[in-house]
């Protein structure tokens, strides 16, 4: 989806240049802020790590009771806002002149993490927000990360993981951020490979990622894990064909297996011996490999999506520009369209209960943000107007 990105953040920057608002918090602090500029006080964390939100019965039956988190592009300025199905409305939570993009709740559902970009240095950096004590944003990195990272929270929400490309311009690592002290532990070493895409297990024994590390002499992606503090790397598929890949894993909510995404230029009639490109599902161990649902070889698409009840597995599937969500069992059959609407959909979150999934559309230079339920029917524009997208749901 590199396309979609470089012209999403090329507008994005655009649209940072015209802005005007102020650095202020959109709400008042709490007495006697944090005065360390990165990190959050270890002294109030603990006390939040089980909080659940409020749940009065929700004012549009359409709608689980749960918050939405969103990127908001309007007015000549980008930031991010939540969204309460309850009261159908947004509260801001960043207010800046830069861009803030790809929020992400954290497994607790405390701090929201996301993508800054700053147009005074031309660099990007992680954020958090505390949507729970009130404290403004803050950077949790400093030196600058990939453009494009994806981000994972640890199940304690102590800990966040994100890419950032080698010092030395060769491969890209990842990166482990324990977010109450700062530390950023790189948990690919020295390798030169390109890791990608990681993803941080619920039970959080073990990392998946995209590796392009050579194997038997070839150069190919494939899904790895590794434990959280960098050691025991293993290759989970061991299919060493030239320009396939396995990219893109997401956990089961049981964490016992791994979805991913198998692609291909070759051409299926050149032999390739991994079997046919499409969503694919391994245990963690790397065991029980098996299709799921078949797709075309070159496919552009964004890490599958586990329903958290784990029945079902949505993803997006297309070419280019025209892209569609689709859900299909978790233990393989027919996948149904739940999107079909001109343009590219993707950023596929699901609800707390399984029911829906939200995701955006792209279509004519606007991003807008839609609600579906399981199967199709009831899909329509959920937050209208100046482009919204990159949307998350609270756990």
């Amino acid at each position: 989806m590199i396309t979609r990105w470089f012209i999403f953040i090329c507008t994005a920057i655009l649209l940072s240049t015209a802005c005007t608002g102020t650095t202020s918090a959109p709400t008042t602090p709490p007495t006697n802020p944090p005065t360390t500029p990165t990190l959050f006080p270890q002294s109030i964390y603990p006390e939040v790590v089980n909080s659940t939100p409020d749940s009065p019965p929700p004012i549009d039956e359409h709608v689980p009771p749960s918050k939405i988190v969103f990127t908001r592009f309007s007015s000549g300025s980008v930031d991010i806002y939540t969204y309460d199905p309850q009261t159908q409305q947004e509260v801001r939570l960043t207010d800046s002149e830069g861009v803030s993009i790809q929020p992400l709740w954290s497994s607790n559902g405390q701090f929201v993490a996301y993508l800054y970009f700053d147009s005074s240095n031309d660099s990007v950096n992680i954020w958090l927000v505390d949507t729970i004590f009130g404290y403004p944003p803050r950077p949790a990195t400093l030196e600058g990360i990939g453009a494009f990272s994806t981000m994972s929270w640890s199940a304690d929400s102590y800990f966040l993981l994100y890419e950032k490309p080698s010092l030395e311009g060769v491969g890209q690592h990842i990166n482990r951020l324990n977010i109450v002290t700062g530390e950023i532990l790189n948990l690919t070493g020295e390798s030169q490979s390109w890791n990608s895409f990681p993803a941080w297990s619920p039970d959080g024994s073990l990392i998946a990622f995209t590796s392009n590390r050579y194997q038997d002499g070839i150069l190919t992606d494939d899904i790895w894990v590794i434990s959280p503090d960098g050691s025991n790397p293993v290759d989970l598929i061991n299919n060493h064909e030239f320009l396939w890949e396995d990219s893109h894993p997401a956990w089961s909510p049981d964490s016992r297996e791994i979805a991913f995404m198998r692609t291909g230029s070759l051409g299926i009639e050149a032999g390739y011996s991994g079997g046919r490109p499409g969503i694919w599902v391994v245990a963690a161990d790397g065991s029980s490999e098996r299709l799921i649902y078949e797709t075309e070889e070159i496919n552009f698409s964004e890490p599958p999506a586990w329903s958290p009840d784990g029945n079902w597995i949505a993803f997006n599937s297309g070419r280019l520009d025209e892209t569609d969500v689709w859900v299909v069992p978790a233990q393989g059959g027919q996948a149904v369209n739940v999107s079909d609407l001109p343009g590219e959909e993707g950023s596929i979150a699901w609800s707390p209960n399984s029911e829906y999934l939200l995701f955006t559309n792209t279509h004519l230079g606007t991003i807008n943000l839609y609600l579906t339920a399981l199967d199709g029917s009831e899909t329509r524009l959920l937050i209208e107007g100046g482009g919204n997208g990159y949307a998350d749901w609270w756990p």
